[in-house]
């Protein structure tokens, strides 16, 4: 047995003799988890408790019902062993019966599994194809059904075994850990990149590690390092199509701001929003503060809530008096009430404005303004901040997450901060003073 697939089964086997009941695997495509964990498993589990019940789901129905008739026909074979026989009237693939009482229900993943409840239930894998990944509709139904399922048809005590190879950051297995982070209920995760963290292969009698590399080579390649990086390593993130890959975010945390000595210049900008409400349909407002050390680094912090203009205008006016940035950059393509306001509200203490028209293509604009920075890792972001956290997992989704505020914020911060350019800073032309 593959060194793998020994941990495996060892894992499998505390579901057996109820030392865990919530597990979750992590595997890499064609390492043999389901001919283990959904052929071999169920036929042991009832042939060691014949009176139990198990239910199956795969991807696919037809994927469930295959293997379904795996474990039927090894318990035919060999049921033997532990003294127990497949009713020969009962043993279709959806649904099979041993002489004792125990039953096999096999499923596609989402469809209706009626009748008893389980002592055990295994989902093997619940992404038939790319699209259903990265429809977060079809990731909701998804999560929907298990909650279903898991909630009605497990028995009090049963277990859950969830297996799969990782396709998105909030797939079925991310939504069950972040709803059990909340809950405190306990799952054992088992994680098998495809490659270790010394570069040795997972499976290198199969899969060596020349070959996953050269996998690797050619993901990276194409400009889909998100396959490579969910399907083999098992760390998926929450946007497939992200611009920037996972590293550029490591180590990009700072605590305490750099001493005023230290700065070569300090801006602010504010990407403004129509603001008001609470529905997550309208955009953020975006203030980010940064501030360019003497040894280039450039510190960030942020402020992004939902606010109406009034409110952006007091919270600009406020940073002004305790951030005290020597520009504050506002865009005002579609938002000149804001200036406007601006001046009404400052009482004749105007701060140094800088208007900003941005160029259409936002999306453009802001992979130029931004890669260079985060490639060479330029930027850091302020520890425990909930807007810098929200920026970050901004940055991380874009160019697909939901909102794009802080990325547009902080590429104007960074680009009137490259207009000053020295310690003794010239303001740029569009500054009104």
């Amino acid at each position: 047995m593959a060194r793998h697939m020994a941990v495996l089964d060892r894992e499998l086997t505390d579901i057996e003799t109820g030392a865990n009941d919530r597990l979750i695997v992590q595997m890499p495509p064609r390492h043999g988890k389901s001919f283990l964990t959904s052929g071999y498993f169920p036929a042991h589990y009832l042939g060691m408790f014949p009176e139990r019940n198990v239910i199956m789901c795969g991807a696919t129905a037809d994927l469930a019902l295959e293997f379904s008739g795996m474990a039927r026909d090894l318990l035919t074979e060999h049921g033997w062993m532990f003294g127990v026989k497949v009713r020969k009237d009962r043993s279709a693939r959806d649904l099979w019966q041993l002489e004792q009482g125990g039953i096999c229900r096999a499923a596609g993943v989402g469809g209706a599994v009626m009748g008893r409840g389980a002592d055990l239930l295994i989902i093997d894998d619940y992404f038939k194809d790319v699209e259903d990944a990265l429809s977060e509709t079809m990731r909701t139904k998804l999560y929907q059904w298990y909650l279903s399922t898991s909630g009605t048809r497990r028995s009090p005590k049963g277990a859950i075994v969830v297996m799969a190879t990782r396709w998105h950051g909030k797939d079925l297995i991310g939504q069950i850990l972040n709803t059990a982070e909340q809950t405190g209920e306990k799952w054992r995760v088992v994680n098998f990149p495809a490659l270790g963290d010394d570069g040795a292969a997972l499976w290198p009698e199969v899969w060596p590690a020349s070959l996953l590399e050269k996998i690797r080579s050619e993901k990276y390649a194409s400009g889909y390092p998100w396959i490579w990086e969910a399907l083999y390593q098992q760390n998926p993130p929450d946007v497939l199509d992200a611009e920037w890959p996972p590293e550029y975010f490591d180590n990009i945390w700072f605590d305490e701001w750099p001493d005023d000595s230290e700065q070569v210049w300090r801006v602010m900008s504010l990407d403004p929003s129509l603001g008001g409400g609470s529905s997550e349909k309208l955009d953020y407002s975006a203030f980010i503060f940064g501030a360019l050390s003497k040894d280039g680094i450039v510190y960030i912090d942020a402020d992004i809530a939902r606010r109406d203009i009034v409110q952006q205008v007091d919270r600009g006016l406020h940073y002004c008096d305790t951030f005290k940035p020597q520009v504050w950059a506002i865009e005002v393509d579609t938002f000149g009430a804001i200036e406007a306001l601006v001046r009404h509200k400052a009482l004749g203490m105007m701060p140094p404005i800088a208007t900003i028209r941005q160029h259409k293509n936002k999306i453009g604009r802001i992979k130029v303004g931004l890669t260079d920075y985060l490639a060479r890792k330029m930027l850091r972001f302020k520890r425990r901040s909930s807007g810098t956290a929200l920026l970050v997992e901004q940055l991380k989704g874009f160019p697909s997450h939901k909102f794009d505020d802080g990325p547009d914020a902080l590429e104007m911060a960074l680009r009137i901060g490259r207009e000053m350019g020295n310690p003794l800073p010239r303001l740029p032309e569009m500054v009104l003073t």
